[in-house]
Order: structure tokens, then sequence, then C-alpha cells
């Protein structure tokens, strides 16, 4: 089964800085949709019963911001933005915090809120380019 995650790591290698800006926009925009949204995504890529694809995509692509820094795509200041999105995913990732990658915890967990308002405004300091 090719998740989007499995897609998305094997083409950055080959893409260009913009194709792979787009690609970060498109991982962007699914954290920031709401819990329904994101459920739907993770039953269209076949991972119904966890969220970690969400934030594995956007991992992915977050390790390319430094170069799209460096070639003039993105600013520093949207990168620090970008940053503040994979911070909050990692601050509940690991053992501890298992409970938190169940879909049904989309809608109410807070650190699912704040990653959605994270996301939000990263996408806004994007569009300000």
């Amino acid at each position: 089964m090719n998740t989007g995650r499995e897609k998305i790591r094997s083409s950055n290698e080959k893409m260009d800085p913009q194709s792979i800006k787009a690609n970060l926009i498109e991982a962007l925009r699914r954290l920031a949709a709401d819990a329904g949204q994101q459920r739907e995504y993770l039953n269209r890529i076949h991972t119904p019963g966890s969220s970690d694809e969400l934030a594995l995509e956007y991992y992915d692509l977050i390790l390319m911001v430094p170069e799209l820094v460096d070639g003039g795509e993105l600013t520093v200041s949207q990168a620090e933005a970008l940053q503040l999105v994979d911070d909050l995913l990692g601050s509940f990732s690991g053992r501890g915090h298992s409970a938190l990658w169940d879909p049904a915890l989309l809608d109410t967990a807070k650190e699912w809120d704040d990653v959605r308002r994270a996301a939000r405004a990263a996408l806004s300091a994007l569009a300000a380019s």
C-alpha cells in the first residue's frame, strides 16, 4: 500500500523547490483542516486508525525548509511559523502520548486544536509573500 508519505518521501529528491513548497502547503492545509476533514483524508489514504500520517507527511517536507530558505522560496519568519507546527506535533509524540494519535481525539484534544491554529497561521504567513 502506497501512502501519501511514501509518495512524498520518494519524490522529494526529484522535486524542484516550488513543488516542495506546494506539497508543504498541501500538508499544512491537511493539518489546518477540521477534524472531520482530517479523518476523511486518513480514510482516503487507508490509514484510518492513526492520525500520525498527518504529522509524518509534514515532517518529510519540513526537512526541506532550510533549502527553501537558502533558495529564497521562504523567508526566515515563514520558516519559523512552519517550525512551530512541527514543534507542536513533536510535543505529543512518543509512547507517553500515543493516545493522542487516535483519530477520535482530533475533535477534542487541545493539542490538535493547537496544531490546527498554528498550521492556519503558517498558511497565512506563506500567503503573505
